[in-house]
């Protein structure tokens, strides 16, 4: 089931329905349900996965909570981000790694034990696996506090609106509404369905449309010219922009049509007057998750290396941006 599916424009007007006449004290549950069912839909098996990234991040988070000396706390901070990250791993990056050690070996004569098998990527780990990570990290700095309900760490990490392709949310604005009470409220469900529908429109209208064109091009270069090149490359940030923000967009809204307020993804982007503004107004939620747990304690551990310090974090920063959105040497 995705946002573009028919059974998800009849499973979104039940949910809404049931959401709003259901006593309040199930709404965690029902919310969690629904979650798992969309998600399920999509493959069984990538439910199971999640709910073990659930499992992990909870234990984890709890000894780090009640533990009684820093290295016990530190050794279970990196235990439940190495096994959070782990499935993200194998999955993404296991293929490629092992096809190129392959082709470098059999360029000496010699083979690689290991076999060649094809996976096939789970639908949204990447984004769920980061939220676990700022959660982890988050309960560790003592930021937040942890989570004893483990239905309200399941509905943060399998949310259904932002399960698929985020915004990668925080637990420190998400839980705190999941607990809250929530009113019908006409004017938030009114402007969460206005955020949808321009959702659809950047998404079916600007960029499904667009890509025709672009992969038409693209997919047989040696038969186009510079002009069609040229203009098929002018296309192609509008077309990202449009597919990713149209989907993003759509998550917010329905999260909205139920009271819940997910962070603004981009904002207007190409109107941004320099670089740094630019990376400011695009896929904020990464952007922002990668300057708080990535290039921030980066820069401060290596400080005393100045300017070369800086350049340090802001490569390694980039680099797992680029490889997180794609396993390939062209994100590289």
């Amino acid at each position: 089931m995705t946002f573009k599916s028919v059974d998800f424009l009849l499973f979104f007007p039940l949910v809404i329905l049931m959401y709003y006449t259901v006593p309040v004290r199930h709404r965690v549950l029902l919310l969690l349900l629904a979650s798992y069912v969309f998600y399920i839909n999509l493959k069984p098996v990538y439910a199971v996965l999640l709910a073990g990234i659930t499992v992990v991040t909870y234990v984890s988070t709890r000894i780090i909570s009640t533990a009684a000396t820093d290295t016990r706390r530190n050794t279970f901070l990196w235990a439940g981000v190495s096994c959070v990250l782990l499935p993200l791993f194998f999955f993404k990056y296991y293929c490629p790694i092992n096809a190129t050690i392959v082709a470098a070996m059999e360029r000496w004569h010699l083979r690689w034990p290991l076999p060649d098998v094809s996976l096939l990527l789970p639908v949204g780990i990447s984004f769920y696996t980061f939220m676990a990570i700022g959660y982890i990290v988050d309960v560790f700095n003592e930021d937040i506090e942890c989570e004893k309900n483990p239905g309200i760490l399941a509905l943060f990490l399998s949310f259904f609106p932002l399960v698929l392709s985020g915004p990668i949310e925080r637990a420190g604005n998400m839980m705190p509404q999941f607990k809250a009470i929530r009113p019908l409220d006409c004017g938030a469900v009114a402007a969460g369905l206005k955020m949808m529908l321009w959702g659809y429109v950047m998404k079916l209208v600007v960029a499904d449309r667009a890509g025709l064109y672009i992969d038409a091009v693209y997919s047989n270069i040696p038969h186009h010219n510079g002009t069609t090149l040229a203009f098929a490359s002018c296309w192609y940030p509008f077309q990202v922009y449009a597919d990713l923000g149209g989907y993003s967009l759509i998550a917010i809204g329905a999260a909205k049509t139920m009271g819940f307020n997910v962070i603004q993804n981009f904002r207007r982007p190409f109107f941004a007057t320099s670089m740094a503004e630019f990376w400011r107004r695009w896929h904020i939620s990464l952007i922002s998750w990668l300057t708080d747990y990535v290039y921030t304690p980066l820069s401060f551990a290596f400080r005393k290396h100045g300017v070369g310090g800086i350049v340090i974090a802001l490569l390694t920063t980039f680099l797992i941006s680029g490889i997180w959105h794609g396993a390939a040497t062209v994100f590289l």
